[in-house]
């Protein structure tokens, strides 16, 4: 899931750019700032959540509000 957060990324970040070079090309007002939030791997974290889960002997894990975040 995370390499294709990273493959759409950038691919937002090709036609952002393509689309400022048309502008630019055409005379229009050069905007500089761009701010697209960049993935984030929790590849880790799921992983140890979920081998967390596995050795639990319960039937039912509950998680409160806090443990939930905290993941």
């Amino acid at each position: 899931m995370f390499l294709e957060a990273v493959e759409a990324y950038r691919a937002r970040w090709i036609r952002e750019l393509e689309r400022r070079l048309h502008d630019v090309r055409r005379g229009r007002a050069i905007d500089q700032t761009f701010r697209l939030p960049e993935p984030e791997d929790h590849t880790d974290d799921y992983d140890r959540v979920l081998a967390m889960a596995r050795m639990s002997v319960d039937d039912v894990i509950e998680l409160t509000e806090h443990e939930s975040a905290s993941t």
